[in-house]
């Protein structure tokens, strides 16, 4: 906790810690895709928002080229193989075996793949949770990239990002502002 002039910046569990007020902002980034019980984290989250609060939650489509986090491997190699992730699960592990990853890595990535989250799985998700979706933004290059690799933000194209399923595979990014 971090008190701040205008208010309180909480880094926490959201399932286990007790609060005893109700907030203006949740903020999620990249935290959804590792959750098992979306529709618990999102009815948490629900819960805790005044009537006029707001949610953020960012994450990266499961199909994306890195959806699967493969770039925290070791390997490099298969550090950077776009869409190995989709590959069933015990080839991938066996990729993983004879790239050398240790076990702690293979268990997180294969985590991450039991975990994942497409885009209308998501808004299914958002649905059910009570929240309504104010806005929406799909991008084609990540705002990180910026950061990371010096590549400017673009949003995903409408003509892409009106295709259920196939805007999976290009939106390296999902920003979502949900509302009670």
């Amino acid at each position: 906790q971090k008190e701040r002039a205008n208010g309180k910046f909480i880094c926490s569990d959201i399932f286990e810690t007790k609060f005893d007020k109700h907030f203006d902002l949740v903020i999620c980034h990249d935290v959804i895709e590792h959750i098992a019980d979306k529709q618990r984290l999102l009815s948490r989250v629900s819960e805790l928002l005044r009537p006029e609060g707001m949610a953020f939650i960012g994450f990266p489509a499961w199909q994306m080229p890195f959806g699967g986090h493969q770039q925290i491997c070791h390997n490099k190699y298969i550090s950077k193989m776009p869409f190995i992730h989709l590959l069933p699960a015990a080839i991938y592990r066996f990729i993983l075996k004879i790239g050398n990853e240790k076990a702690n890595c293979i268990s997180e990535i294969l985590a991450i793949k039991e975990h994942r989250i497409s885009i209308e799985q998501f808004e299914r998700v958002v649905i059910s949770s009570g929240l309504k979706i104010k806005n929406r933004s799909l991008y084609f290059i990540n705002p990180h990239y910026e950061i990371k690799f010096g590549l400017k933000p673009r949003l995903l194209p409408n003509c892409i990002s009106g295709l259920r399923y196939l805007r999976n595979y290009f939106s390296t990014s999902c920003f979502y502002l949900l509302q009670r």
